[in-house]
């Protein structure tokens, strides 16, 4: 049983996903990477693999990401405490990372949220 919002449970194939061209979430990568490399260095190929992991479970079902505004909304990573910013764009069937946001410390998030 696929879950709600599944592309694949309305016969169509998965989404295409786009990085943003401001680089925003390029930046955020490599701050959280440096952070882990001197905090945690044998968490960084973990982090990697859950990041990749949630953008695949963006792809496959964007409608389950919690949506904040308008066509934008957010995924939580299973392990660290990270989330993935994304749009989606329902006509284009198109999702773009926008960034990657720290829930605990990071103020974009509270302002993400806010009407």
């Amino acid at each position: 049983m696929e879950p709600k919002g599944s592309v694949r449970g309305r016969g169509g194939a998965p989404r295409t996903v786009r990085r943003s061209r401001c680089g925003v979430y390029k930046q955020a990568l490599r701050v959280i990477a440096a952070y882990d490399r001197r905090e945690a260095p044998a968490q960084v190929a973990r982090f990697r693999a859950e990041y990749r992991a949630a953008v695949r479970r963006i792809r496959h079902w964007p409608h389950l990401g919690a949506e904040d505004r308008p066509n934008v909304r957010h995924r939580a990573t299973r392990v660290f405490p990270y989330n993935v910013v994304y749009t989606l764009d329902e006509g284009a069937r198109v999702v773009t990372i926008a960034a990657v946001l720290d829930q605990r410390r990071d103020p974009a998030m509270a302002r993400l949220r806010a009407p």
